[in-house]
C-alpha cells in the first residue's frame, strides 16, 4: 500500500521538528451493563449529579505549558449505557528533542469520577482509570487510535481515544494524512467485518438464508467503498463517502506530471506535494504555460479558486474608540497599545500593526483571505499589547457571513471582556469578492510577474498605501512588524525545505 511505502521512507526527525500541534479526541464512554453495579447503586440512591473526566498529558515546560496542565471535562450528557464527554482538544506545541524520550517512557492516565449531590453537599467518587502508552506517538504515522477500558470497583467502560500530531505546514499535513489513510482503511474493513459477523450470528437460522444476499451485497459494497473512499481532513473516518473529498484527492496525481512513470520514483514524496501547493509569496511558478481552456461550454470555464467550497472576502479595520484605561504597576493611568487579529485561511492568525498608547487607534488595515462557505461568522479580536507579560483580549465582535458584495463601513459594538464604563466600538468594512474581481486580481498578479525589470534609477509604484516610516513608528510597532515578518519568513523556509 502507498501508506506503508510512505511510512518506510519517512524522515522521523525532520517531521517531528516541524510538528506544531497535538490533537486529543475522546467522544463517549460506553458502559457494560453486566459490570456497572456502582452506577446502578448511585442511580437508585438519586445522588448522581454528573461525571468528570480528568487527565494530565505528559509534557515539558518549554514544549507547552498548556498541554501539561491538568484538564477536567464535565460530561455533556449521560444515560444508563453511555457517558458523552464530546472532548476535542488542539494544543499548540514547540517541539524539542527531549520530548521524544518523555513520550517514549511515559504514559497518559485518564480517570473518570462521579459527581455526587448528597443533602446539598457536592463530592466526587472514583469510578475507573485507563492507561495509554505514548511511545507510538513519536513513530510514523504519529497517531494513536485505540479502544481503552476504564476499570474500577463496580465499573467498566470502553472509549475510543485518538491522539495525533499535526503541523500548520500544508504539505507536511497532507503527507501525514496520506500515511494514516491506509491504517484507517484497514480499521474500517475490520470493523465492517466484525459488524457483519455479529449480525449474522444474531439472526435466526430460518431468516438467515433469505437475508444473506442483501447483507452480503451491502457488505461487499461498503468494503469496496472503504478502500476507495478517502478519509476526512480532521482525521476522523466519516460514516459515508463524500464526493467533495474524492474530487479534492483526484487532482493530486495529475499535479505531479508523472502519470507515465512507475509509482516508485527517486524523488521524495514531499516534492510532489509541495510543488502543487507552493504559496504565491515564494514566486515559484512553472515556466511552462498551462494548456488553453476551451470556452465553448459554460461548464468548462476556468475555476478561479482551488477549492469550490470557499469564497474570498476583503476585510478592512479602520479604527476603534471608547477603549478602557489601564493602570500601570505604580498606579498611573495609561492608554493601551492595541492591535486586531482575525482567523484567515487554513486557521492562520492574521494580525495588524500595533498602535501605541492611544484611546482612539487608527489602523486602516486591509486583508483578503478565503473562508469556507459553511462558515457562519467571522470573529475579530481587539488585543492589548503588553511589553512584560502576555497580550490580553480587550473585546471581540462577531460578523455574520457571507457579507454583501458592496463595501459598507459600519461601527460595531464589541463584547467587552473586562469591567469598563463604556463598551468599545470598532469601525470595519467587509466585502465579498465576486468572480470578476478575483479574475482581475489574478490577471494583475500574472502581469506583475511578467513585467520587465525596473531600472535602478526609477522607483516602482506601490499598489497599497505606503506604511509609516521607521522614524514615525514606535518601538512596539517596530517589534510587532519584525515579529510578523520573521514568522512569515519561517513559514516560507519550512515550505522550501519540503520542496527540495
Amino acid at each position: 500500500m502507498v501508506s506503508a511505502e510512505l511510512i518506510e521512507a519517512a524522515n522521523v526527525n525532520r517531521i517531528l521538528k516541524d510538528v506544531t500541534f497535538v490533537r486529543i479526541y475522546l467522544d463517549s464512554v460506553y458502559m457494560n451493563d453486566l459490570n456497572n453495579e456502582c452506577i446502578d447503586v448511585l442511580i437508585k440512591s438519586r445522588s448522581l449529579f454528573g461525571f468528570v473526566l480528568e487527565y494530565e498529558f505528559p509534557s515539558l515546560d518549554y514544549v507547552s505549558t498548556s498541554l501539561k496542565a491538568r484538564v477536567r471535562i464535565n460530561a455533556k450528557s449521560f444515560n444508563s449505557n453511555a457517558i458523552h464527554f464530546r472532548h476535542r482538544r488542539v494544543v499548540r506545541v514547540k517541539m524539542h528533542p527531549n520530548i521524544v524520550n518523555c513520550w517514549t517512557n511515559r504514559s497518559l492516565q485518564m480517570t473518570i469520577y462521579a459527581r455526587l449531590n448528597t443533602l446539598g453537599k457536592y463530592s466526587i467518587k472514583l469510578l475507573g482509570r485507563c492507561t495509554l502508552h505514548l511511545d507510538q506517538l513519536v513513530r510514523p504515522p504519529f497517531v494513536i487510535c485505540r479502544h481503552l477500558t476504564f476499570e474500577g470497583p463496580g465499573f467498566c467502560g470502553t472509549a475510543l481515544i485518538r491522539i495525533d500530531l499535526g503541523s500548520h505546514i500544508k504539505s507536511l499535513m497532507e503527507y501525514l494524512e496520506m500515511m494514516r489513510d491506509g491504517d484507517r482503511m484497514i480499521e474500517e474493513e475490520e470493523r465492517l467485518r466484525r459488524t457483519s459477523a455479529n449480525r449474522s450470528r444474531s439472526r435466526t437460522r430460518s431468516k438467515s438464508e433469505s437475508r444473506w444476499h442483501g447483507s452480503g451485497s451491502e457488505r461487499s459494497r461498503s468494503e469496496s467503498e472503504s478502500y476507495s473512499r478517502p478519509c476526512s481532513r480532521n482525521g476522523y473516518v466519516s460514516s459515508r463517502p463524500s464526493s467533495l473529498t474524492r474530487q479534492q484527492r483526484v487532482p493530486f496525481k495529475s499535479l505531479t506530471h508523472q502519470q507515465d512513470k512507475p509509482r516508485h520514483s527517486s524523488s521524495s514524496p514531499f516534492n510532489d506535494i509541495s510543488s502543487s501547493n507552493q504559496p504565491s509569496s515564494i514566486n515559484n511558478r512553472p515556466l511552462i504555460s498551462p494548456p488553453p481552456i476551451q470556452m465553448s461550454s459554460p461548464h468548462l470555464s476556468p475555476k478561479l479558486t482551488d477549492n469550490p467550497n470557499t469564497y474570498r472576502i476583503i476585510l478592512t479595520v479602520h479604527s476603534a474608540r471608547r477603549l478602557p484605561i489601564f493602570y500601570a504597576p505604580r498606579g498611573e493611568a495609561v492608554a493601551p497599545s492595541t492591535y486586531v487579529t482575525v482567523n484567515g485561511a487554513d486557521g492562520r492568525m492574521l494580525s495588524s500593526s500595533v498602535r501605541a498608547s492611544t484611546l482612539r487607534p487608527e489602523w486602516n488595515w486591509t486583508e483578503s483571505f478565503d473562508v469556507p462557505k459553511d462558515r457562519r461568522n467571522l470573529i475579530v479580536k481587539l488585543w492589548r499589547k503588553s511589553v512584560t507579560g502576555s497580550d490580553r483580549v480587550i473585546g471581540f465582535v462577531s460578523i455574520p457571513l457571507p457579507p454583501s458584495k458592496s463595501i459598507t463601513e459600519n461601527e460595531y459594538e464589541m463584547s467587552d471582556l473586562g469591567v469598563a464604563e463604556q463598551t468599545p466600538l470598532i469601525t470595519m468594512s467587509i466585502m465579498k469578492c465576486d468572480d470578476n474581481e478575483m479574475s482581475n486580481e489574478k490577471m494583475f498578479e500574472t502581469s506583475s510577474q511578467m513585467a520587465l525589470p525596473i531600472p535602478s534609477g526609477r522607483r516602482p509604484l506601490l499598489c497599497r498605501s505606503p506604511s509609516p516610516t521607521i522614524d514615525r513608528m514606535s518601538r512596539e510597532e517596530i517589534s510587532e512588524r519584525l515579529r510578523k515578518n520573521l514568522s512569515e519568513l519561517e513559514m516560507m523556509m519550512a515550505e522550501l525545505r519540503y520542496s527540495q
